[in-house]
C-alpha cells in the first residue's frame, strides 16, 4: 500500500556506469560538492517528491492529532504506525468508558472523510470483537517496536490467542515447517490471523515470545519448539538486476544456457554462521597494511527442496561448496527478533 499512496513519487533507481564520472551533489544542509562515481540516480517514472512528501505528511499530522485527542480524553496509546494506532486502556478505566472514549477520539475524523462511504476515516479494526460472539473483548498488546507486534486474547488456561502478528523483519525468510507439520501442542491460529504474508510459523514463534513475556526471563525465548528450527534459514530472491545476476557468474560459466541462473530467475541465499572459522583472508601484512577479513556468502539454485538446496550451497564469490555447518540455522537468525526496539520507540 505504501508504494502505490507515495512509493512511486519519490522512486529513485540507481544505475552503474562503466565507469567513473565527476558529479556534483546538492543539499539542503551543506555546500555543492563534488567527487568522482560510476553511480549515477535517475528518478522514476511517476516522482514528484512534493507529492509523496505532503501525503506523508498529512499521515504524520494525523497520528500527531489522535495521539493528542488520546492523550485529552485520559487514555494511552502502545503504538502508531503511518496509519494507525493502537489506544490502550489505563489500568483503573471500566471497559465501557475506554470504549466510549476511544470512539471518540475515532468519531473526530469524520469531518475529515473526503471518501464516498460514510463515518469517520480511521476504522476500529475487526480484531477488537470476540471471535464468539463479535463483541468486544479484552484486546492484549505486546509491542516490540511499531511494526514488530502480537494482539491477542487470553482464553481460560491463560494462554494467548492470536489476533493479529507482525511479519515485520520475517517475511524474508521461507517457512521453516509446513502447516501440517506444526508443533501439535501450540493452538492453531484463526483463518482471520492467516494471509497477506501471515503463516503459521509466524503465530506459533509469538506465542513464545508472548509467553517468555509473562515468565521471569521475558528475553529467553525458546527456539526450540520444532526440530526444523535447526535447518539452516533460508531466504529467497529473484535476479531483478545485473548486479544480483553477477553473483552467478562462476556458477555460470562451466553450465551450458538451459542450466545457468537467467534474468528474474528464483535463488536461494543463507547466511554464514556467526563464529564460523571459514573466512576468507584478502590481502598481506606488507607495507603496513592489515588483513582483509571476507565472510562466506552462500548461495544456491532454486530448490523446494530445502535439504537439496542446502546440499548444492557454495560460496559466490568463490565458488566453492559450503557445509550446513557452516550456515546460520532458523534459531540463531530469530534469536535477537524480540530484543530489537527502534530508536525512535520510547525505550
Amino acid at each position: 500500500m505504501p508504494a502505490t499512496s507515495y512509493g512511486i513519487w519519490v522512486e529513485v533507481n540507481v544505475e552503474t556506469r562503466p565507469s567513473r564520472k565527476p558529479v556534483t551533489v546538492h543539499s539542503a544542509t551543506c555546500r555543492p560538492f563534488s567527487f568522482n562515481t560510476d553511480k549515477a540516480e535517475m528518478p522514476g517514472t511517476y516522482f514528484h517528491p512534493l507529492l509523496a512528501t505532503l501525503i506523508t505528511g498529512a499521515a504524520r499530522l494525523m497520528l500527531a492529532i489522535a495521539e493528542r485527542l488520546i492523550i485529552d480524553q485520559g487514555l494511552e496509546w502502545a503504538f502508531c504506525d503511518t496509519d494507525s494506532m493502537a489506544i490502550a486502556k489505563p489500568t483503573d478505566m471500566a471497559r465501557g468508558e475506554f470504549a466510549q472514549r476511544s470512539a471518540s477520539v475515532v468519531g473526530w475524523f469524520t469531518a475529515l472523510n473526503p471518501y464516498d462511504f460514510g463515518g469517520s476515516i480511521l476504522k476500529i479494526e475487526d480484531v477488537n470483537a470476540s471471535l464468539k460472539t463479535g463483541e468486544p473483548e479484552p484486546l492484549n498488546c505486546l509491542a516490540i517496536s511499531s511494526k514488530r507486534y502480537a494482539l491477542f486474547n487470553y482464553v481460560s488456561d491463560g494462554t494467548p490467542l492470536m489476533r493479529k502478528v507482525s511479519a515485520h523483519g520475517l517475511g524474508h525468510l521461507l517457512k521453516p515447517y509446513d502447516d501440517a507439520d506444526a508443533p501439535p501442542k501450540l493452538p492453531v491460529p484463526h483463518t482471520s490471523v492467516l494471509g497477506n504474508g501471515i503463516e503459521r510459523w509466524h503465530c506459533d514463534l509469538w506465542h513464545h515470545i508472548v509467553m517468555a513475556a509473562q515468565g521471569p526471563t521475558p528475553d529467553q525465548v525458546p527456539l526450540d519448539f520444532h526440530p526444523a528450527l535447526r535447518n539452516p534459514a533460508i531466504s529467497r530472491y529473484a535476479a531483478t538486476s545485473p548486479e544480483l545476476l553477477a553473483w552467478f557468474k562462476l556458477y555460470n560459466a562451466n553450465l551450458p544456457y538451459r542450466d545457468q541462473v537467467k534474468p528474474f530467475g528464483f535463488l536461494l541465499s543463507m547466511t554464514e554462521a556467526f563464529g564460523f572459522g571459514g573466512e576468507r583472508v584478502v590481502g598481506s601484512l606488507r607495507r603496513g597494511r592489515r588483513k582483509k577479513v571476507v565472510k562466506l556468502k552462500p548461495i544456491a539454485p532454486f530448490d523446494r527442496d530445502h535439504k537439496a538446496a542446502v546440499l548444492a550451497a557454495f560460496d559466490r564469490e568463490t565458488g566453492k561448496p559450503i557445509s550446513s555447518s557452516a550456515l546460520k540455522t532458523y534459531a540463531n537468525a530469530l534469536a535477537q527478533y524480540h530484543l530489537s526496539p527502534e530508536s525512535k520507540f520510547r525505550n
